[in-house]
C-alpha cells in the first residue's frame, strides 16, 4: 500500500517535470526494531521553549496510509513524504497539539511537523501539498495535489 501510494504520489506532484526530479525520501524509522523499544530523536522543530526536545514517536513516510498508536503525553515527529516545500497541514486539535512554530507549519522543511498527543481518541493527519501551475507554454495536465494520510490513536 505504502509503494502504490508513494507511486501515486509521485505521478501526482510531477506535473511538467520529470518523475525522477523527486528524491525518494530517506526513512527515519526502523521498522525492524521490537516494539517495545522508543526511538529517541531531537528534531528541530520543536517550539522554542517547549518541555520536551525529544520524540517518542517517528511516523516515516513508508508509515502513511496506516494507523499508529501514541499514548498521552508523547511527541509525533511526522516526516515530510516528499521533497515539496509547502502544505497545508489537518488534524483534530482535540487529540493531538502541532508543537511546530506556526510560521513553519506550512513550510516546515524536510524534518516535518511535530505534534503532541494530548488526549485520548483518533486523528487523521492529513497533509496536502500546494499546487502551481506549469511554467511554461508547453500543454500539460492540470497540476494535481500530493495527499497523505496517517491516523493517530491517542491511548491513556
Amino acid at each position: 500500500m505504502a509503494v502504490i501510494l508513494r507511486t501515486v504520489a509521485l505521478i501526482a506532484i510531477s506535473g511538467c517535470a520529470e518523475l525522477g526530479a523527486f528524491p525518494t525520501p530517506t526513512p527515519v524509522v526502523f521498522p525492524s526494531l521490537p516494539p517495545s523499544r522508543t526511538s529517541l530523536v531531537a528534531l528541530p522543530t520543536a517550539t522554542a521553549g517547549s518541555t520536551s526536545s525529544r520524540t517518542d514517536v517517528i511516523i516515516a513516510p513508508e508509515q502513511y496510509g496506516q494507523v499508529i498508536p501514541a499514548s498521552i503525553g508523547q511527541t509525533i515527529a511526522v516526516v515530510r513524504p516528499v521533497n515539496i516545500e509547502e502544505w497545508q497541514v489537518q488534524y483534530n486539535n482535540a487529540v493531538l497539539a502541532i508543537l511546530t512554530p506556526p510560521e513553519r507549519v506550512n513550510s516546515p522543511g524536510p524534518e516535518g511537523w511535530l505534534f503532541k498527543a494530548v488526549a485520548p481518541g483518533r486523528s487523521d493527519i492529513v497533509l496536502t501539498s500546494a499546487v502551481y501551475p506549469c511554467k511554461d507554454t508547453t500543454p500539460c495536465p492540470p497540476p494535481m495535489p500530493a495527499r497523505f494520510m496517517v491516523t493517530i490513536s491517542v491511548h491513556e
